[in-house]
């Protein structure tokens, strides 16, 4: 393997037995009870602009507290106040612990996975595998194996060891499911609570201040299209905006360099997050930005949330059109390409929709958004990953201030904005 690797002794990993998860109702309530405590141990202000912040409550790079308690707005609006956002993490099984570090190569930042280190096969399970046989095998694989990740300091490949201690309050096998669906391969996956070692952020320095050529083209773009109709606005129609990010197709990569829709790859097609975010609606709490054809038809936009000062954008919707623009396509459609790039997609529009919230925050104060990972999108828009402890500091920082009240109400144009400065 062409780079070094720095693996502490596998000996020296926990081994996790049959007792990880207790058997009688009493144990397991106490073990849900301590996994809703981790949210209230995450960040501590102790006298005002100090605080507490301690990286360790939580499992792996994106620090999993906990499937517990339960996603709805209230619960959104109290983690949030943290920085804790609703996500999850994946566990993949790889017979060795080298081999589990040539796959992790292969990703950064917080695509990275954590790995069960077992030899039991699991390449029967799919998606749609019946849950209590998921959760079933799981249980067999976790009861006898190493669970690991992978860390890269001064860059070398460290792999790290989840305590035991911290698996039996954050792990709980009725909330695991199984996810076959993009470049990371087959994996179990447990939704709920983090709060990442690092996270993505775009502010506007480094977005609007950076001479990006692509920002400037994307402004460019979305003046001629307000030119000829089109609109940007802020919550028109979310739940119109909600189903197309449940419903988006995204594109991976395939050997041969083609590309393949994959669909069904969105955390809102679970029932628990769309709900929550409509509920969020309800409250005020989430938003759609929306970019609209003359005829007001929806073509793209992103979704994101806020809580109090603290913002986050974090999951974008376009629609694909065939190559000359002329019909919008299916996801079937899509779906049965042997190559997507047949297709065309509308992901500038996205881009569009995203700079507008940010330079709708810009003008009121807010030059700081939650990015949550940092994906090919978001770096397209200069959005970086900070150290989990700076981000918490801005947390402070944002929660301190009186609230902002941003307009959502009036739609927003690049050419009347670049007028008025």
């Amino acid at each position: 393997m062409n780079r070094i690797f720095r693996l502490v002794t596998v000996t020296s990993l926990i081994f996790f037995t049959a007792t990880t998860w207790a058997k009688d109702e009493a144990a397991e309530a106490l073990n849900l009870e301590l996994c809703e405590r981790m949210l209230g141990h995450t960040l501590v202000s102790t006298n005002g602009a100090d605080f507490k912040f301690d990286l360790s409550k939580g499992l792996g790079a994106r620090g999993f507290l906990g499937s517990f308690p339960e996603p709805t707005a209230d619960n959104m609006v109290r983690a949030s106040a943290q920085g804790v956002m609703y996500w999850g993490h994946s566990m993949a099984v790889r017979k060795s612990a080298i081999e589990a570090a040539h796959h992790d190569t292969q990703f950064n930042g917080l695509s990275k996975i954590l790995y069960l280190i077992s030899n039991v096969d699991v390449s029967d399970l799919k998606d749609d595998s019946d849950p209590a046989e998921i959760q079933s095998r799981f249980v067999k694989i976790f009861e006898t194996s190493d669970l690991i990740y992978f860390d890269m300091v001064d860059g070398s490949q460290v792999l790290r060891k989840v305590p035991l201690e911290i698996a039996r309050k954050l792990i709980h096998p009725k909330t695991i499911e199984y996810f076959t669906k993009d470049d990371r391969g087959p994996r179990f996956s447990q939704g709920g609570w983090t709060f990442p070692q690092m996270r993505g952020v775009l502010t506007y320095k480094n977005v609007f201040e950076s001479g990006s050529n692509t920002i400037k083209n994307v402004i460019k773009t979305a003046r001629g299209l307000e030119n000829k109709g089109y609109t940007i606005s802020f919550n028109q129609n979310f739940k119109e905006s909600l189903d197309k990010a449940r419903d988006q197709v995204r594109l991976e990569k395939l050997e041969g360099g083609g590309l393949k829709a994959v669909p069904d790859g969105s955390r809102y097609t679970k029932v628990p997050e769309y709900q929550m975010a409509m509920d969020g609606y309800a409250k005020g709490h989430n938003v759609s930005v929306e970019v609209r054809d003359p005829s007001g038809r929806l073509l793209a936009g992103i979704i994101g949330q806020h809580h109090g000062n603290i913002w986050a954008f974090d999951t974008i919707f376009y629609n694909f059109v065939t190559r000359d623009g002329s019909r919008t396509l299916t996801s079937a459609e899509l779906a049965a390409m042997p190559d997507a790039r047949e297709a065309k997609s509308l992901i500038d529009l996205a881009k569009v929709a995203a700079l507008a919230a940010l330079l709708r925050l810009h003008d009121h104060g807010i030059d700081v958004s939650d990015a949550g990972m940092v994906t090919v999108f978001t770096a397209g828009l200069k959005g970086v990953y900070i150290p989990g402890v700076e981000f918490a500091q801005h947390v402070v920082d944002l929660s301190s201030r009186p609230l902002i009240e941003v307009d959502l109400k009036t739609p927003f144009s690049f050419s009347t904005r670049a007028a008025a400065q």
